[in-house]
């Protein structure tokens, strides 16, 4: 299973996954249930950098025509995403790994799937910020803790 999570804290993707987990044991199947989650991340080098990305964000979300779907993201609801116990993983190393970590201690994710192109972002930093994520963020994440 996947789940997207977007906003608030880690205690919304971690209920989905344990009613999954509930489910697949009750219906006597025998593979482990896996539990994915989807987001989406930029790594960037300071922590202005990752405030700076909202016009993205925003311009990623929003309805492109009237009565389209979509979101309107504040500048509010934007920084409570980043925020330590938000749902967007933008931010540093540091803030991205940190986020990660607990997120995987409330759902016990075994895999994501990542959103790294988003809103128009210039090219370099999303080539930067996956370089991030294979090279600092997923090493620190498998070691132990």
């Amino acid at each position: 299973m996947i789940v997207g999570y977007l906003i608030g804290p880690p205690d919304r993707p971690a209920a989905l996954a344990e009613i999954y987990r509930k489910a697949i044991a009750g219906a006597d199947i025998t593979t482990d249930p896996r539990v994915g989650i989807a987001l989406h991340l930029l790594i960037t080098d300071t922590d202005d950098q990752a405030r700076a990305a909202y016009p993205h964000y925003r311009e990623f979300l929003r309805p492109k025509r009237p009565g389209g779907s979509g979101y309107h993201v504040t500048p509010q609801a934007y920084a409570e995403g980043l925020a330590p116990d938000g749902a967007l993983m933008i931010g540093t190393v540091d803030t991205v790994t940190r986020k990660l970590r607990r997120l995987h201690d409330a759902t016990g994710f075994d895999r994501l799937q990542v959103l790294t192109d988003w809103g128009g972002l210039p090219e370099q930093l999303v080539l930067e910020s996956i370089t991030r994520l294979g090279e600092e963020v997923a090493p620190r994440l498998r070691a132990p803790h």
